[in-house]
C-alpha cells in the first residue's frame, strides 16, 4: 500500500485520475484551484461508496456539499478517532467490501 501526502488539490486530482486510491482523507481548505470538497466529489463519482473523509476547522458539515457517504471530521479532531476510521476502511478493503477509488 502506498500512502501519499499532497499539499495542493491539483496534485490530488492528478493522482486520482492516474492511480487507484483506496482511501481519501482530505482537508477542505487546500491550496490550488480546487477545494478538498472538489477533490472528494471527483473521487466519489466513479465509486460513491468509497472511503472518503473530509476535515475542516472552519466549516461545518452543513456548510459543504460533500459526497453522500463521505465522513466529516471537525478540527481539531481526535487523531485516534481518525486512525480508527481509516483502519476500519482498510479492513473493509481487505475483506472485499471496502473502498477503491479509480
Amino acid at each position: 500500500m502506498c500512502r501519499l501526502s499532497l499539499l495542493y488539490s491539483d496534485e490530488a486530482l492528478d493522482i486520482i485520475s492516474d492511480q487507484t486510491i483506496n482511501v481519501l482523507f482530505i482537508d477542505i481548505q487546500k491550496p490550488g484551484k480546487h477545494s478538498g470538497v472538489d477533490v472528494a466529489q471527483v473521487a466519489a463519482d466513479p465509486l460513491p461508496k468509497s472511503g472518503i473523509t473530509v476535515a475542516s476547522g472552519k466549516l461545518a458539515p452543513a456548510d459543504i456539499d460533500r459526497p453522500a457517504l463521505a465522513q466529516f471530521f471537525p478540527k481539531p479532531y481526535d487523531l485516534s478517532v481518525v486512525v480508527d476510521r481509516l483502519n476500519a476502511l482498510e479492513i473493509r478493503k481487505k475483506e472485499g467490501d471496502g473502498p477503491s477509488l479509480r
